[in-house]
């Protein structure tokens, strides 16, 4: 829908809430130390998990799909955390987020 919304203005009414609730929600996510920690945790688990998943036969749908599928999972958590913990401090120095890279 997000794509489609940039060639058809008209669907943009039904895509700019959703953007701002998610990033309202990634600036959340990053907003104490608790749940930074909170994500880092989950995202250490999904990466454990998706090892055992992968290594251990008797775990119910194992193999390395299901494993590889966890432990992406686990790096996409990781790399959102990276990106809304930039924004935010971009935000609160006043600063646009990439504006020290080139681009």
């Amino acid at each position: 829908m997000a794509l489609l919304a940039r060639a058809v203005p008209a669907l943009d009414r039904f895509v700019a809430p959703v953007r701002v609730r998610a990033m309202r929600a990634a600036q959340e996510s990053v907003s104490s130390g608790w749940r930074t920690a909170g994500s880092v945790l989950v995202g250490l688990c999904l990466l454990a998990a998706g090892v055992v998943w992968g290594l251990v036969p008797e775990v119910p749908y194992s193999g390395w799909a299901a494993g590889a599928s966890l432990i992406v999972s686990g790096l996409v958590l990781f790399a959102l955390l990276v990106w809304s913990r930039r924004r935010v401090l971009a935000a609160r120095r006043g600063s646009p987020p990439d504006a020290g890279r080139a681009g």
